[in-house]
């Protein structure tokens, strides 16, 4: 083997070794940030690796599969991925042996139909596409009336009417009847997302919640002007029928975490309370419910 030959050989080990790195870098960066907490990945800082504030180790992952019904979804995938290509197989197979052994106008234009699909540009299917989510509503303003948070539609409802927002970074789950239109060129006529018939007194009830703020943020504070604040707050907000509302404490050292939830033992007009899950704030935040 020549000296020029083995140095193009090396040349081409070391490009294609580059071309295999930079194929395998997106994948390995998803991987990197499915390790970070909510919230601590954004354009800005997606290229940095995990730290000690923001690893978040298998958590994520847990969610998904306990929270998000990811065994469920693969199942469904594979399911459909496995039938689709033995049909495919199938089907094909029939086809060519049909398309290369019978020569008349119906194989020909047949073939000419397989051929003209591969020819057709990507940009004439993406249109119907788009035109569907358009008419669907994806990437509608709305916003989310427990939690006080405005974000874009990123999914279609389920069965039940559960949706995905993403409100900046975070995207969080809801119910359409949580919902109404934030767009300014709306009105509140047009509002719930939703098309679902109301009671008056629904209306007068929602009205009511306008007027309070789903959530209060205690950040900053001492645990004596919390506790003085939050005990206002809730009494306004259980009057103006808030089923729910988001009291943002922090993480920290805690105290100011047990000094709310210790509080709401005492609140009579509070049947539940929890800390927030994966996108509601995790342990920073308590939801707290309310009784009829």
């Amino acid at each position: 083997m020549s000296k020029q030959k083995r140095t193009w050989d090396v040349i081409l080990i070391v490009v294609m070794v580059l071309l295999c790195l930079l194929w395998i870098y997106p994948i390995v960066l998803i991987l990197l940030n499915s390790l970070k907490t909510e919230g601590s990945f954004t354009t800005s800082t997606v290229f940095r690796l995990p730290t000690a504030e923001t690893f978040a180790g298998l958590r994520n992952y847990v969610y998904g599969v306990t929270k998000m019904d990811f065994l469920s979804s693969m199942g469904y995938s594979l399911l459909i991925t496995i039938t689709s290509v033995v049909l495919i197989l199938l089907c094909c197979s029939m086809t060519g042996w049909y398309l290369t052994r019978v020569n008349n106008k119906l194989s020909k234009f047949m073939n000419l139909l397989i051929v003209f699909s591969m020819v057709v540009p990507f940009q004439m299917v993406m249109f119907t596409l788009s035109k569907t989510a358009d008419q669907l509503k994806l990437g509608d303003t709305v916003k989310i009336l427990s939690m006080g948070m405005t974000g874009t539609v990123s999914s279609l409802p389920d069965h039940k009417g559960n949706l995905f927002i993403q409100c900046g970074s975070m995207r969080t789950q809801a119910n359409i009847k949580n919902l109404v239109s934030a767009d300014p060129a709306g009105s509140a006529e047009k509002s719930p997302v939703l098309t679902r018939k109301q009671s008056s007194a629904s209306k007068m009830k929602m009205s009511k919640s306008y007027q309070v703020s789903p959530e209060i943020n205690l950040l900053g504070q001492t645990v004596d002007e919390a506790i003085c604040q939050l005990d206002k707050y809730l009494d306004d907000a259980y009057l103006a029928h808030l089923p729910t509302v988001r009291v943002v404490h922090g993480k920290g050292t805690g105290a100011l975490r047990s000094a709310v939830q210790n509080h709401l033992k005492r609140v009579k007009y509070v049947k539940s309370y929890r800390l927030g899950e994966y996108g509601e704030g995790d342990a920073g935040v308590t939801i707290v419910t309310f009784k009829e």
